[in-house]
């Protein structure tokens, strides 16, 4: 007989089989409907993909204003003027290349770049040693085959997605039971 728990952030509850409790019907993966990743159940969320372990990191998320680019340098030269503005941005240094995030509207021609990018922000902050925030922000996008650049600041979150994807993120992160504000 099979068998998981529902974490709720208020207890864990076990259960076998297909059951019904406080009138909400639980459904193992095995019951799920073929290529759904998620269940949802009144206002629970299952993840059939976690063998029926409930999310309940229940995020705010808004999309930031704009269309962002992942631009690429050489190690060892420095941040251009051109990243300069409002506006989010990121400077990330590794040994071999580094990497610049800004809008796309400010990175010169002739510059190897990624565009076409929208940003997600969780509204913090968040305790700094939590854990599970990110996977809660990535899973239901990255589960769903939506591609994501992350960037964690002091604060919180930013998730770059495809800006093509932004309708299909916004609906795969509400039924992961978050919230997602325009802006």
């Amino acid at each position: 007989m099979a068998s998981f728990s529902i974490c709720s952030g208020k207890g864990s509850l076990g259960f076998t089989k297909s059951v019904v409790y406080s009138r909400l019907h639980i459904i193992l993966e095995d019951e799920a409907p073929a290529g759904r990743k998620y269940l949802q159940c009144g206002n629970v969320l299952l993840q059939s993909n976690c063998g029926g372990t409930l999310v309940s990191l229940n995020l705010r998320i808004r999309f930031v204003p704009g269309l962002y680019a992942v631009s690429r340098l050489e190690a060892k030269e420095d941040v251009p003027a051109w990243l300069s503005g409002p506006g989010f941005k990121a400077v990330i240094y590794s040994d071999d290349e580094v990497t610049l995030v800004c809008l796309e509207e400010r990175v010169p021609s002739g510059i190897t770049a990624e565009t076409g990018w929208a940003c997600l922000r969780t509204i913090g902050p968040f305790p700094f040693d939590a854990a599970g925030i990110v996977k809660s922000l990535i899973t239901p996008l990255s589960d769903n085959g939506i591609g994501v650049f992350v960037i964690c600041t002091f604060d919180g979150e930013h998730v770059l997605i495809p800006a093509s994807e932004a309708n299909s993120a916004k609906r795969f992160l509400e039924i992961a039971g978050h919230t997602v504000e325009n802006d």
